[in-house]
């Protein structure tokens, strides 16, 4: 094991790990033209191999070692071509098999995304809306700080349910709290373990209904909360709908969102 792969595994954790390993896996099943074990991965589409490629300028990798962890301003953890069809897919991959996968990390109301211009403006009432229920059931002692959706499941009518489904898609497949993915993501690649791929699971998103099916797929296992970690430094009117006042110091308004195991 060479000094900068010990390196690796020490900085990275869990499910930072998981990604690495999967994409030298997928790596090795391409080079080593294992047809039949990326059929069983991705369909009939992979019948005649795939490529892996850099994330930023789409070039193929063709030494395992040039596989490195992805930025934060990418939605894709990885990049695969279909020699079959030319076809890009760009993979979020989601481990399943460390801590529970986040998909919204830490960000508050005044992230630009829900500002004027921003690609989740329009969702933003009904998102104050949700948060509302949230803190109120925190206040009134009914749930605590991580709260699975279906502890306040019966609160949400038909538009808090779509809205926080708009909202959860984005996140997974299109941009941040501050930006749009210079990468957005077309497909999800769920990783049970990384050194066994008959415990992988590849979902095809590369339309926007398909988006939707698979967050309503994973609906009934988000995690929601509110964390201090996040919150700028200067707090203002625009952050405060969303604060829950734990004490004097912990003034927690930073929508968290992870997936349930």
């Amino acid at each position: 094991m060479t000094s900068k792969i010990k390196e690796d595994i020490i900085t990275l954790n869990k499910g930072e790990l998981g990604e690495i390993l999967t994409i030298k896996n997928l790596f090795r099943l391409s080079h080593e033209n294992k047809i039949d074990d990326l059929i069983k991965i991705f369909g009939k589409d992979a019948d005649k191999g795939i490529t892996i490629h850099h994330i930023n300028d789409k070039k193929e990798i063709n030494n395992i070692e040039e596989i490195k962890k992805t930025k934060c301003t990418s939605k894709a953890d990885c990049i695969i071509k279909f020699v079959k069809t030319n076809k890009f897919m760009n993979i979020s991959i989601k481990c399943m098999h460390g801590a529970m996968p986040t998909i919204l990390n830490h960000t508050p109301r005044s992230a630009k995304v829900f500002q004027e211009g921003g690609a989740l403006n329009k969702n933003l009432h009904l998102l104050d809306n949700l948060i509302y229920l949230m803190n109120k059931e925190r206040i009134d002692g009914n749930v605590g700080e991580d709260i699975h959706i279906s502890k306040i499941l019966p609160l949400l009518n038909d538009e808090l349910k779509k809205n926080l489904i708009e909202v959860v898609k984005y996140f997974m497949f299109d941009g941040s709290g501050s930006k749009n993915a210079n990468n957005p993501a077309n497909s999800i690649l769920e990783i049970y373990d990384p050194n066994n791929t008959n415990k992988w699971k590849f979902i095809n998103c590369d339309e926007d209904n398909y988006k939707i099916k698979y967050v309503e797929s994973i609906y009934d296992k988000l995690v929601l909360s509110l964390r201090d970690k996040g919150m700028p430094k200067n707090k203002n009117k625009i952050c405060e709908p969303w604060i829950y006042y734990q004490n004097k110091s912990k003034e927690k308004g930073s929508l968290h969102i992870r997936l349930k195991k």
